[in-house]
């Protein structure tokens, strides 16, 4: 009797063995389901950021040209305004009143300016309507470009995209470029000796 009730310890002792073994996978399934919904929840916020983007495309050109610059939006809400900031430094000039609105234009208005060489983008509706279409150019700008030969980057800073409720939309943006076509002569030599020459 004394050996089947050590035996029976053994099967008592196995049991609860290998019912805690069953719990353990079950907690680190349950840990793995956790996990598997922080991922997907990341990457459908990912996702929603890149819903509605804006690009610039440009172009090239020799000093003193003007060129056209395009600013394009792909969209899968109904976005009714939006701003975004496009740095120019010394090289880029904005053309004045030179930003219009495309036929995805429903109402809408655009605001054009310059402050600390940053030409600063707005475009809204006063009857809060929104933008026609879901991709393509929303609207172009001319830029005059200056004299020192390079291709610049257009970047959009500062973008923010509302509905006609005025609530944010996420976004993103794609930057751009527009190329100055020049020879760029670069001199090594300081000094030029051009001999000797009598002074008379």
């Amino acid at each position: 009797l004394g050996k089947i009730g050590f035996l029976g310890k053994i099967g008592f002792l196995g049991k609860i063995g290998f019912l805690g073994k069953i719990g353990f996978i079950i907690i680190e399934m349950k840990k793995m389901r956790f996990y598997i919904f922080i991922i997907n929840m990341f990457l459908t916020m990912a996702l929603a950021v890149g819903q509605n983007s804006l690009t610039v495309t440009g172009g090239s050109g020799h000093p003193g040209d003007t060129v056209t610059m395009t600013l394009s939006l792909s969209n899968s809400d109904a976005v009714s305004a939006l701003q975004t900031f496009i740095p120019l430094g010394s090289n880029l000039t904005y053309l004045q009143g030179s930003a219009t609105m495309t036929s995805r234009s429903n109402g809408h208005q655009v605001t054009a300016s310059v402050l600390r060489d940053t030409l600063r983008i707005y475009v809204y509706s006063m009857g809060l309507s929104s933008c026609s279409g879901t991709s393509g150019a929303l609207l172009v700008f001319q830029l005059v470009l200056g004299n020192d030969p390079a291709t610049y980057s257009l970047p959009l800073c500062s973008t923010r995209m509302s509905n006609a409720t005025g609530n944010p939309l996420a976004s993103s943006t794609s930057a751009g470029s527009v190329t100055i076509l020049a020879p760029k002569i670069s001199l090594t030599t300081g000094s030029i000796n051009y001999g000797h020459c009598p002074i008379r």
